[in-house]
C-alpha cells in the first residue's frame, strides 16, 4: 500500500471528530434542496454526494454546490442525468468496452458520454436519424423478402397436398345440397 492510502486508513480520532464537526456545520449552512443529496461518511469525515458519487472535504462543499457542472446537471435532471438509462435504446447504445463512463452507438459507430444531454444530442441528431431510417428500411425489406419466401412455400404446399382436401370439401358440400334439395322436393310433392 502507498503512503497516502495508509494515511487515509489511520485518521487521528481528534482530527476525525473535528472534520465530522466541520461536515455537520457545512451541511447546516446548505439549503434543504442541496442538503438532501449529501451524507456524512463517518469513517473519513467527508461529505458524500448521492447524485454524483463524489466524496469531498467539508470546506469544499460551498464551491462544489455553486460551481461544479456535474452537480448542477445531476440536480437539474435528477440522478439519471449522469448515469443515463439507455435501456430503451439498448439496440443501438451499448456500454463501451474500455471506457466505462462512455456508450458506443452501433448505428453511427460513435462514442458518447453517458450523460443525458450527450445521449439526447446523439439521438436527436441528423446523422442518427438518417441511419435509423436506413436501418428501418433495411429491416423492413428483409422482413418483406422473408414473408414473400414464406408465401411461396405455402403456395407450393397448397398446390401439392391440399387439392385433395379441397375436392373432398366440395364433395361434402354437394352431398349436403343434394340432401337439402331432396327434402325440399319431397315436401312440395306432398
Amino acid at each position: 500500500m502507498s503512503a497516502t492510502t495508509q494515511q487515509t486508513l489511520a485518521i487521528d480520532p481528534a482530527k476525525l471528530k473535528a472534520r465530522l464537526d466541520q461536515a455537520t456545520a457545512a451541511l447546516a449552512l446548505l439549503s434543504d434542496e442541496h442538503r438532501q443529496h449529501f451524507t456524512i461518511n463517518e469513517q473519513t469525515g467527508k461529505l458524500h454526494c448521492s447524485l454524483t458519487s463524489h466524496d469531498l472535504p467539508p470546506q469544499d462543499l460551498a464551491n462544489y454546490v455553486s460551481g461544479n457542472q456535474k452537480y448542477k446537471e445531476a440536480q437539474a435532471f435528477g440522478s439519471s442525468s449522469l448515469s443515463f438509462d439507455y435501456k430503451e435504446h439498448s439496440k443501438f447504445l451499448v456500454p463501451h468496452l474500455r471506457k466505462k463512463q462512455m456508450l458506443y452507438c452501433q448505428l453511427t459507430r460513435d462514442v458518447v458520454n453517458n450523460r443525458r444531454s450527450d445521449v439526447e444530442k446523439l439521438l436527436n441528431g441528423r446523422r442518427f436519424q438518417t441511419k435509423l431510417w436506413q436501418d428501418w428500411k433495411k429491416r423492413v425489406l428483409k422482413l418483406k423478402k422473408k414473408l414473400v419466401y414464406q408465401i411461396k412455400i405455402e403456395k407450393r404446399k397448397i398446390a401439392a397436398g391440399e387439392i385433395r382436401v379441397k375436392r373432398a370439401l366440395l364433395k361434402n358440400r354437394l352431398e349436403q345440397l343434394k340432401v337439402v334439395t331432396r327434402d325440399a322436393i319431397l315436401r312440395v310433392k306432398k
